[in-house]
C-alpha cells in the first residue's frame, strides 16, 4: 500500500514461481491490476457466458451471466493507482483481521480475488479495479504445464515455446518440480520434468495417461457407438437410465441414444473411448470411466468417478 501511494508499481511474486524470464515487458501497463490466472485454457482463465436454464420460467428461462476461474495474487502487478491502493489496503485490513500468523494462503488468494471481482453492494464499496488478465501460456500456473502445455506438440518444447514464469500453485510444497521446471526451460533437460504427475508425487504424466491419449487420437477416429456397444458399456447403460447431467452447473447436458448430445450451447455426439494400451477404439475394448463429448467445435474427455 504504502509503495503504490507513493507512486510505485508492486509486483508480487509468490517463492513457489519459477522465473524464467523478466517479466517487465510482457506487462501492458494499461490496467489498475494484471494478474496470472488459476485458469488453463481460454475458457477459464478469460470467462465465458454461463448460462443457467430455469424450465419454469417458460420464455425467459434462460438466465446469462460470466464465468471465470480466479485469479492469483502470487504473481501480479499493482499500478500506482488510487484503484490498486485500495485493493492492496482492503486485503491487508482482512488478513490482519484474521491475524498475520494464521491468515493461509487460500484466504489471501480468496480475498484478492474478492478485493477484484466483488462489486459493490449494500455497504461494501468495491475498489473498482481495471484488472488484465496475463497470458496463461507464458504466465502458467503449474496445472496448466503439467496437464496441458508439456503434452501439447506445440509447446512441449523450449524451442517451441518457453513460459515467462510458472506458479506452482496447484504443487505446493512440491520444491523438486520447481527445480525440474527451471532444469528444462533453462538447461534443456526435460526428462526429469517428464517424471511427476499430473496431481502431486511422481508418476507417469508426460505420456498424459489415458485422456492424453485419447486426445492424440484425432477427432475423426472418435466416433457415436453402436447399439450393440452401448449394450456392452457399463457406462453407455448407465445413461439410459440417468440421461441428463450439468456441465459446470448449467444444465441439462443430455447424453442420448446412438451417441447424440444435447447441450445448452448447441446439439453434438458423444462416444466411448479406448480403454488403456488401446490405440483405436473396436473389439468391445473400451475404457469403462470414460467417455468424449464433441460439441461446439472442441472434443472433451469426460472421467466419471464411481457412486461410491
Amino acid at each position: 500500500y504504502t509503495a503504490l501511494t507513493a507512486g510505485w508499481p508492486v509486483l508480487t511474486l509468490d517463492p513457489n514461481t519459477a522465473l524464467i524470464s523478466d517479466p517487465s515487458p510482457f506487462f501492458a501497463r494499461d490496467s489498475d491490476v494484471e494478474a496470472a490466472s488459476d485458469g488453463w485454457d481460454d475458457t477459464t482463465a478469460y470467462g465465458y457466458d454461463h448460462v443457467v436454464d430455469d424450465p419454469d420460467m417458460d420464455w425467459s428461462r434462460f438466465c446469462h451471466g460470466g464465468r471465470v476461474v480466479s485469479s492469483d495474487p502470487g504473481l501480479a502487478l499493482l499500478m500506482p493507482t488510487a484503484e490498486s491502493a485500495a485493493v492492496a489496503a482492503l486485503v491487508a485490513a482482512r488478513l490482519l483481521a484474521e491475524g498475520v500468523g494464521g491468515a493461509s494462503d487460500d484466504f489471501e488468494h480468496l480475498t484478492f480475488n474478492e478485493a477484484i471481482f466483488l462489486p459493490s453492494h449494500g455497504a461494501y464499496i468495491a475498489p473498482g479495479v481495471m484488472r488484465r488478465t496475463l497470458n496463461y501460456l507464458c504466465f502458467a500456473n503449474s496445472k496448466a504445464l503439467f496437464r496441458f502445455i508439456r503434452k501439447d506438440k506445440r509447446f512441449n518444447s523450449r524451442e517451441e515455446h518457453t513460459p515467462v514464469a510458472v506458479r506452482t500453485s496447484y504443487h505446493k510444497g512440491e520444491h523438486d518440480r520447481l527445480e525440474d521446471i527451471y532444469l528444462n526451460y533453462l538447461e534443456g533437460n526435460a526428462g526429469p520434468l517428464g517424471s511427476w504427475s499430473d496431481g502431486n508425487g511422481k508418476g507417469d504424466g508426460v505420456k498424459g495417461g489415458d485422456t492424453a491419449a485419447t486426445c492424440k487420437m484425432g477427432h475423426d477416429r472418435l466416433r457415436k457407438p453402436s447399439p450393440g456397444e452401448e449394450d456392452g458399456s457399463v457406462l453407455a447403460r448407465h445413461f439410459r437410465q440417468h440421461r441428463s447431467w450439468s456441465w459446470g452447473g448449467v444444465t441439462p447436458l443430455t447424453f442420448g441414444p446412438g451417441g447424440a448430445l444435447s447441450t445448452p450451447w448447441g446439439n453434438g455426439d458423444w462416444g466411448l473411448v479406448p480403454a488403456p494400451g488401446k490405440q483405436s477404439p473396436g473389439g468391445g475394448a473400451y475404457d469403462e470411466r470414460r467417455v468424449f463429448a464433441r460439441f461446439v467445435g472442441s472434443v472433451h474427455v469426460l472421467t466419471f468417478e464411481d457412486a461410491d
